[in-house]
C-alpha cells in the first residue's frame, strides 16, 4: 500500500501540468483509499460495521446496560469498601435520580451520536465516488444498508432522549443542528425504514460464511420497524402525566392499547395500525427463515455463528478478526467467583434485582422452582450443585472452626437481596455461629450474577469469546407479536407459548399484560430492552421492591427512589455537555 501511495505521489510531481497545490495531498491519499469497489466498501460500510464494538453491549456504559439498570432489571449495588459507588453514578441511574451530568446518560448520548456521524460520513463518501463505477447498484444498496444502520441508532435516540437533532448528512452535526420534537424524530425514523426496507438484502446477518455477517439485512429492518411500532404510542404522547408514579397500570394499558389502534404506519405498500405492523414484521421475518433455536442457550453459545436461525442482528466476535471485548461477566462476578469459572481479576458488580428474580419464580422462602431460563441467565447458590456442598464448605466459617476469615474464600452466589431481608439474613448467620462481619457475605459475595454469555477458555483474553453478541432475536419478535395481538383485541397466546415451549416452561393461559411483561424479563434479561418495556407496560415509574427498602447498604447513599409525578423520566435528561456544545439543544421537560 505504501509503495503505491508513494508511486502515485512521485508520478504527480513529475507531471508538468500538475502540482500539489492543484491536487492536495489529502485528496491523493483519499482517492487511493477508494480506488476500487472493494477498498470503497472496506473504508465505508466495513469500517462502520467493524467499529460497532461495544456500543450496544459489553462495556460499563453500553446502551444495553443503561436500559437494564434504569429499567430496574439489573443493579450495580454499592459493595463494601466503596466498590461500585463511583460518586453514585450506578445507584442514581437505578433510583431514577439522574440529572444532566450522569455519566451513563452522557456516554450513551456520545456513543450513539458518534455512530450516526460515522455512518453519515460513510454515506457521503460513497455518494462522492459512486459515479466512478459503471454499475453503481451495489454502492446504492450500501447506502440503503447504512441508512438502516443509522435507523437502529435513531431508535435508541428517540427512545431514550426523544427531542434530538435529525442529522441525515455529513454536513449536519449534532453540535450545530436544531433539534426536532420527539414526534418529528419518530416520523423521520418511521418513513426512513419504510423507504429503506425494500432495498435491504434477504441474507442472514448471523452467518459467518456470508459477506453479510454482522450487517444490516432485510430482517433487521423489519425488526427495528416492529420496535418503532410497538412503542409508537409512547413516542407520540406529549402529555407524559399518564406515565406518572400515581397513574394506575390499568389506565396506562387502556391508553396504550387505544392509541396503538389509532396510529397508522405504511409499509410495503399497505397501511396498518401500530399493532398490525408489529405482527406483520414478525410474519415477514418468519418468511425470511427465522425461527426459534431448539435451545434457549444456543443463542449465546460459543458456536452461535453456525446455523443459528433465531439471531436477527449480531455483533460478530472471535479471537482473531472480531476482537470485541465483553466486560459484563468480569464486571458481575466477585474475584472468587471468577476463579471458580477460570477467570481472574473480576470486579464484583452487576447483579439481578429481586424484582427480576421474582419474575423467574424466586420467592423469599428460597424455593428453587425457577423458570428454566434462570439457570442459563444467572449464577446463584452453590455453583457446584447441592450434591457438592461438602466440597466447598471450607469456604464458610461456622462455630468451632479456626478460620474466622474463611468466608473470604467462599464461592456461593446466592441471597443478597434475592433472598430475605438483610436483618433476617444477619440473624440466620448468627444462628449458624458465623463470627465474622455479615457484610462479607452479603455485600461482597451476594447476588445472582451474570451468566448469559459465559467465559470462553479457548480465547487469548478472558474478555473475548467466539460467541457473537445477539442484539436482536426472533424470540423478541414473537413476544412482541403476541403482545400486539392482545392489545389489538386478538389472541396472542400462541406466539407467547412458542417461546415458553422452547424454554421447557409450561404453557400459559389467562395471559395478561403483566404476564407478558414478566415473560419478556425471563426471555430477554441482559438484552437491553427492559427500560423501554417497563415504560410501555406502565411500570417504569413505580417503586419496585428493590428501590423501596434500604436492604442493600449504599444503594440509596446518593438519594432515595425518586417518585415521578409528571412522567418526565420516561425520557432521560439531555447531557449538559451536549447543551454546552449546541445551545440550540434544550433540556427535556422536568429536569
Amino acid at each position: 500500500m505504501k509503495t503505491k501511495l508513494y508511486s502515485t505521489l512521485i508520478g504527480l510531481l513529475l507531471l508538468s501540468s500538475c502540482s500539489l497545490q492543484e491536487t492536495p495531498l489529502s485528496e491523493i491519499l483519499e482517492k487511493d483509499a477508494y480506488r476500487s469497489e472493494k477498498l470503497l466498501y472496506i473504508n465505508t460500510v466495513g469500517t462502520v460495521v467493524s467499529g460497532l464494538g461495544t456500543v450496544f453491549k459489553g462495556n460499563t456504559d453500553a446502551l444495553c446496560t443503561i436500559q437494564d439498570i434504569a429499567g430496574g432489571q439489573l443493579f450495580n449495588p454499592g459493595r463494601g469498601g466503596g466498590d461500585w459507588q463511583d460518586g453514585g453514578k450506578h445507584q442514581i441511574l437505578f433510583m431514577h435520580g439522574w440529572k444532566d451530568d450522569n455519566g451513563y446518560i452522557a456516554n450513551g448520548w456520545n456513543g450513539t451520536w458518534g455512530k450516526v456521524s460515522a455512518i453519515n460520513k460513510a454515506i457521503a463518501t460513497i455518494e462522492k465516488y459512486k459515479e466512478d463505477y459503471l454499475d453503481p447498484t451495489d454502492l446504492e444498496n450500501w447506502i440503503y444498508e447504512l441508512r438502516g444502520m443509522r435507523a437502529i441508532f435513531y431508535w435508541y435516540l428517540v427512545d431514550m432522549y426523544g427531542n434530538v437533532p435529525i442529522c441525515k448528512s455529513a454536513d449536519q452535526t449534532v453540535s450545530e443542528t436544531v433539534p426536532s420534537s420527539r414526534q418529528d424524530v419518530y416520523e423521520f425514523l418511521r418513513d426512513e425504514l419504510t423507504e429503506v426496507i425494500p432495498h435491504l438484502v434477504e441474507a442472514k446477518c448471523q452467518d459467518a460464511n456470508s459477506e453479510y455477517y454482522g450487517r444490516v439485512t432485510k430482517a433487521v429492518g423489519y425488526f427495528i420497524m416492529a420496535r418503532v411500532a410497538l412503542n409508537a404510542p409512547v413516542y407520540l404522547t406529549t402529555d407524559t402525566k399518564i406515565f406518572a408514579t400515581n397513574s394506575s397500570v390499568a389506565n396506562i394499558e387502556s391508553y396504550i392499547n387505544a392509541k396503538g389502534k389509532e396510529i397508522q404506519i405504511s409499509l410495503d405498500g399497505t397501511s396498518r395500525n401500530a399493532w398490525e405492523t408489529v405482527i406483520y414484521c414478525q410474519q415477514k421475518c418468519a418468511e425470511l427463515g427465522y425461527t426459534l433455536q431448539p435451545s434457549f442457550a444456543d443463542n449465546f453459545s460459543y458456536t452461535n455463528d453456525k446455523g443459528n436461525e433465531e439471531n436477527i442482528f449480531v455483533i460478530p466476535r472471535n479471537d482473531t478478526s472480531f476482537k470485541v471485548d465483553d466486560q459484563d461477566l468480569q464486571r458481575s462476578l466477585h474475584g472468587n467467583h471468577g476463579v471458580y469459572v477460570g477467570m481472574s481479576g473480576c470486579w464484583n458488580g452487576l447483579s439481578g434485582t429481586r424484582a427480576t428474580a421474582f419474575a423467574f419464580g424466586y420467592d423469599y422462602d428460597g424455593d428453587t422452582d425457577f423458570d428454566p431460563r434462570w439457570e442459563d441467565t444467572f449464577f446463584y447458590g452453590f455453583p457446584a450443585g447441592e450434591a457438592n456442598k461438602a466440597k466447598i464448605k471450607s469456604g464458610y466459617t461456622y462455630a468451632g472452626e479456626d478460620d474466622p476469615d474463611g468466608i473470604k474464600n467462599q464461592i456461593e452466589y446466592g441471597y443478597y437481596y434475592v433472598h430475605k431481608a438483610f436483618s433476617e439474613q444477619s440473624t440466620e448467620l448468627a444462628a449458624l455461629g458465623y463470627k465474622g462481619s455479615v457484610y462479607d457475605v452479603y455485600l461482597k459475595w451476594g447476588g445472582a450474577r451474570y451468566k448469559k454469555y459465559q467465559y470462553d477458555p479457548s480465547c487469548s483474553s478472558m474478555l473475548r469469546s467466539n460467541a457473537d453478541f445477539a442484539i436482536f432475536r426472533y424470540a423478541d419478535l414473537l413476544l412482541a407479536a403476541g403482545e400486539a395481538k392482545f392489545r389489538n383485541g386478538e389472541d396472542g397466546s400462541a406466539e407467547i407459548n412458542l417461546v415458553r415451549s422452547r424454554a421447557h416452561a409450561t404453557a400459559a393461559s389467562n395471559i395478561d399484560m403483566e404476564f407478558i411483561r414478566q415473560e419478556r424479563v425471563r426471555e430477554l434479561c441482559f438484552e437491553g430492552i427492559n427500560r423501554t418495556d417497563e415504560i410501555r407496560f406502565g411500570t417504569f415509574t413505580k417503586e419496585t421492591v428493590d428501590r423501596h427498602y434500604s436492604m442493600i447498604p449504599f444503594s440509596d447513599a446518593y438519594g432515595k427512589y425518586q417518585a415521578d409525578n409528571d412522567g418526565h423520566t420516561i425520557l432521560l435528561a439531555i447531557p449538559s455537555s451536549a447543551m454546552q456544545t449546541n445551545p440550540n439543544i434544550k433540556q427535556n421537560p422536568g429536569y
